[in-house]
């Protein structure tokens, strides 16, 4: 009932769906101002977050039920975070006569009650690799031993055997692909320099307050070392992903012209 209030408070006033399109029901704000948004958050006591869906979703066919909150979608990007790029991808796809068929495999996914999974995988015989929607009713696709892993998460695994998928379902290539990577490692930046500005003003406030031996905490040269070393890393982590959003959002046209010259060729060669 507490998300639901809150989500609908973020619709209201606009901090809902920061990537996509006001056309589809979302924001569509800068990567700078994300990081501000996401920093704030962050800072607050409540899990609570806007929707992370990708701008690219707003091309597909689920971008208005998307940005309406009528579907949500989870990103299935385990293989790449252990490495951070895609070297990491394992997951295999081939072209059909009806579309793709992607190989077995299994990974972990956040938010196993999504709709649907965005799904990177490399093309067997080449360097190409592919972006797919997956729907949850997906034949091949089965989610088990879900549970808890914090108070505002949960994990599942997340199996494909045999699973295949129309060309429609094919939403981007590896240019779309990193990019996701990069937005969300800005996002989460983002968010841990709120709850570690949480943190230190916490900190600061118990020093201030506890008395031991006569003395407040925040009187002792230690703890005055320790806070001080802590606001310095907060500033500089701050300004580092302020440059990087900043340096997003001036590479974003270069992107997007090579994304769609690439995606073009591809299509092409298909």
């Amino acid at each position: 009932e507490t998300r639901a209030v809150l989500e609908k408070g973020a619709r209201r006033v606009g901090l809902w769906a920061l990537e996509l399109p006001e056309a589809a029901g979302g924001s569509a704000m800068t990567a700078l101002a994300r990081v501000l948004i996401y920093r704030e958050f962050g800072r607050t006591i409540l899990p609570f977050e806007p929707a992370c869906i990708p701008a690219l979703m707003s091309e597909s066919k689920y971008a208005n039920q998307l940005g309406a909150g009528k579907l949500s979608v989870s990103l299935a990007f385990e293989q790449v975070h252990k490495t951070g790029s895609l070297s990491g991808i394992q997951t295999r796809f081939r072209q059909t006569a009806d579309g793709f068929r992607l190989s077995n495999t299994t990974i972990s996914v956040f938010d196993p009650e999504a709709d649907l999974f965005l799904f990177p995988a490399k093309e067997d015989g080449a360097d190409r690799f592919g972006l797919f929607a997956l729907d949850r009713a997906t034949v091949g696709l089965s989610l088990s031993d879900a549970g808890d892993l914090t108070t505002d998460a949960c994990v599942a695994v997340l199996t494909l055997h045999d699973c295949e998928v129309s060309s429609e379902q094919l939403l981007g290539y590896e240019y779309e692909v990193a990019a996701l990577i990069a937005a969300q490692q800005v996002r989460i930046a983002a968010r841990a320099l709120g709850m570690t500005a949480r943190c230190l003003a916490d900190a600061t406030e118990y020093a201030r307050n506890r008395v031991t031996f006569g003395r407040p905490l925040a009187s002792r040269q230690a703890i005055q070392w320790m806070l001080a070393d802590l606001s310095i890393a907060l500033r500089s982590c701050t300004w580092l992903t302020l440059e990087a959003a900043g340096q997003a959002d001036r590479e974003l046209p270069y992107f997007k012209a090579a994304a769609l010259a690439k995606k073009r060729a591809a299509k092409m060669a298909f």
